[in-house]
């Protein structure tokens, strides 16, 4: 006998109702429940803010190498310029020679502040010039200094300016000069000069390796 779907089959139930209830009967691999769909999304909570942790953590670091290497290049210029100036001394006015010649170097105040100043030659068919090299302990700036001529070492603070300070660097927390002694340069008399750049404001602050040269000059 060919079955057909009016059969009776097992049960007592027709084979066409069997498929019918069977097509109804919802399967366990559809869709999700409340429970895994909220599950997912805390999960994608965490996977996004942990992104954006590291986002920003990644453009702070960034920032922040920026920044000191910046600063650094900024002292090493500086520094250089310094040196080439050093090298013109005809007289040095502050601090005073004396000072060197002991060996030891002249360092920043205790409030990281310092000058530097000293008649160099002027440009061609002009007098000489005195310039100074300032750092501001406050706020840590290096700047150039050009004095009037008729600068006077026993009222110094009082010094009239030629024009407005010049900015050379920033970031810098330290300054040093010495005179070593001529016996260990042939006879020649040298400035050393050290300037110590520093890192960017903040928790992470650090002091950079301490910049270093030294110039020959005349007597002073």
């Amino acid at each position: 006998m060919n079955p057909s779907s009016d059969s009776p089959v097992p049960g007592g139930r027709m084979l066409s109702e069997l498929v019918h209830t069977s097509r109804r009967r919802p399967s366990r691999s559809w869709g999700n429940t409340l429970f895994e769909v909220l599950v997912a999304l805390g999960l994608m909570g965490l996977v996004l803010t942990a992104v954006g942790e590291l986002s920003v953590a990644a453009r702070h670091f960034f920032a922040k190498s920026t920044d000191q290497g910046f600063r650094f290049r900024e002292a090493t210029r500086a520094c250089f310029q310094m040196g080439r100036e050093l090298r013109m001394c005809r007289e040095l006015y502050h601090p005073d020679p004396a000072v060197l010649d002991g060996g030891q170097p002249w360092t920043t105040s205790p409030d990281g502040s310092a000058v530097i100043a000293f008649r160099r030659p002027g440009p061609p068919l002009r007098e000489d010039q005195v310039v100074g090299f300032r750092l501001d302990g406050s706020r840590q700036v290096l700047e150039r200094l050009l004095y009037q001529p008729d600068f006077s070492v026993e009222d110094s603070s009082q010094a009239r300016l030629l024009e407005p300070p010049r900015r050379l660097a920033g970031g810098v927390v330290g300054i040093s000069l010495w005179s070593p002694d001529p016996s260990r340069r042939h006879g020649s008399r040298f400035l050393g000069l050290e300037l110590v750049p520093g890192a960017a404001s903040g928790s992470g602050a650090r002091t950079e390796l301490p910049l270093r040269l030294e110039v020959r000059v005349g007597d002073l």
